[in-house]
């Protein structure tokens, strides 16, 4: 199964990929190891032999196998006599109904630690709600839409959240704390004949990066922060993504939220569509390439570029906005009279009319902060091969997208 694929690629990764902060994915990958390990263990008292690389210990608790439930505590998962994570509850239930389909109905771990030379990681709580463990659910290489319909509503409704994180890289100088990250995915239209579609929303809350430690890297760290008149960086992200399948088109919206409270808040929203075609590629691709394998994918595969191109007038642009607005970084920037010119530099480095369009509200926003928006709003929807004339006819390509640009001062 292609979940057991990826955390094989982590199990023969080298050590040197544990010690950056992301870790944090081979905490999750251990734990989907672990739930894997749940539907064909191997027991002994107090003790499951996941695989031959892993063992779990626990210090007392209830294991109903057949029943695919799990309620342990002190539990510790071992790989070649190293510790890779501790928990003080772990419990988990798999319904295992259909096993082509075998569905975490439940999973609650409190108290989880990763110790490790180069890094530590503390997860206070994760917890999922009806998360598949086989996603090997895939189209066929032209599929109808009667089979792709069938694909959206094959998804299961699915909550994520996991609380209050702390890792610490004492090899890159930096501590980072999460107070909260929740993902709620959401299958729509499920009653519908003729359409299917999807909603995910997540929020990441309070993420807070400060230097640690006396390195050289935590020096640098701080150095920068302290450009901007800040001793640690705060973060919040927030997004919403809904597609929905009908009339042989797919449509996705996008929004996604960057808010640094002491610097600036960036967000954007995307309105797009896709014909019956891009499924042909993404079946081609499912099937014949590995698209995990970022080193050796190669987007100038025949097929491909033919997949590419025979949809490449059918992917239509509806709307797309940025807003940029300054909360504190250009007061904690060098004199605007210093950063004007450097951005004029590079406006002189782009077509004559893109230039025009945003040096007016660019400079304002420089001078005066608030807030500056780029909108493209085209009067017809816009394909891909009209966008691609950007750099070549940009008049036209303004044009064609409805782009503006602005400024706007604080309300």
């Amino acid at each position: 199964m292609r979940v057991l694929a990826e955390i094989r690629q982590i199990e023969n990764a080298p050590r040197s990929y544990h010690r950056t902060p992301s870790s944090l994915k081979a905490v999750f990958a251990s734990i989907l190891i672990f739930l894997m390990g749940m539907l064909q263990p191997v027991q002994a008292q107090n003790s499951i032999s996941l695989s031959p690389e892993f063992t779990l210990n626990y210090e007392s608790g209830k294991l109903d196998l057949n029943g695919g439930i799990i309620d342990v505590v002190n539990a510790e998962l071992i790989s070649g006599g190293e510790v890779l994570f501790t928990a003080d509850t772990l419990m988990a239930e798999v319904d295992e109904s259909n096993p082509e389909n075998p569905i975490l109905k439940m999973l609650d771990i409190s108290g989880l630690s990763v110790e490790e030379d180069a890094i530590a990681i503390s997860i206070a709580e994760i917890s999922a709600i009806n998360m598949p463990l086989n996603y090997n659910y895939q189209l066929s290489e032209q599929p109808e839409p009667e089979e792709i319909l069938a694909y959206f509503k094959h998804q299961s409704d699915i909550k994520y959240r996991v609380a209050e994180i702390v890792i610490v890289s004492k090899e890159e100088g930096i501590s980072i704390t999460i107070d909260e990250i929740v993902i709620d995915v959401e299958t729509t239209n499920r009653q519908a004949v003729d359409a299917a579609g999807s909603k995910t929303s997540y929020a990441v809350s309070n993420i807070v990066m400060s230097p640690y430690g006396n390195s050289n890297d935590a020096s640098e760290y701080q150095d920068g922060l302290a450009q901007v008149g800040i001793d640690s960086l705060a973060l919040n992200l927030n997004g919403v993504i809904e597609s929905l399948y009908k009339d042989r088109r797919l449509a996705i919206r996008l929004y996604q939220a960057f808010d640094l409270p002491q610097l600036f808040d960036i967000s954007w929203n995307l309105d797009m569509s896709f014909g019956h075609k891009l499924f042909e590629l993404n079946a081609y691709l499912a099937s014949n390439t590995d698209i995990y394998d970022f080193d050796n994918f190669d987007l100038s595969d025949d097929e491909v570029k033919g997949l590419l191109l025979a949809n490449a007038g059918e992917i239509l642009l509806h709307r797309f906005t940025v807003n940029l607005e300054d909360k504190g970084i250009l007061a904690k920037a060098k004199n605007p009279e210093i950063v004007a010119p450097s951005v004029e530099s590079g406006l002189d480095g782009m077509p004559e009319p893109i230039a025009n369009l945003l040096r007016q509200p660019v400079t304002e926003f420089i001078h005066n902060g608030g807030l500056l928006a780029v909108d493209a709003n085209p009067p017809e929807p816009a394909n891909l091969l009209q966008l691609s004339t950007i750099m070549l006819a940009p008049e036209v390509a303004i044009q064609i997208l409805g782009l503006s640009v602005y400024h706007q001062l604080k309300s």
